[in-house]
């Protein structure tokens, strides 16, 4: 009888950063965790929008090692998540987060 054929893979794990939650903490800030560490000086603010207001943010904080604050111009009290397209590395996009 004869074997079948394997194929054996190694390698590194390759896995993103990604975000676990966006919460409204004031109608003008928003604060997202990420599943790892994030360093804000990363991003760039037109890679976030509030989805519902279109808004981007007006500044970006690291708030935890995991967390980062996001303040906007106007409300977004009535919005409804938090979207990433951005260029970062390591960091999932596009993201997307639902307010809780």
């Amino acid at each position: 009888m004869g074997q079948w054929a394997t194929r054996t893979r190694r390698g590194g794990n390759i896995s993103l950063n990604m975000m676990t939650s966006a919460t409204k903490f004031d109608p003008l800030t928003a604060l997202v965790n990420y599943l790892n560490n994030v360093d804000a000086t990363a991003f760039a603010l037109g890679q976030f929008t509030s989805q519902g207001s279109g808004q981007t943010p007006t500044f970006i904080a690291q708030t935890a090692p995991r967390q980062l604050g996001l303040g906007f111009a106007f409300t977004i009290a009535g919005d409804n998540s938090l979207n990433y397209f951005g260029t970062v590395p390591g960091i999932l996009n596009p993201d997307t987060a639902s307010y809780s």
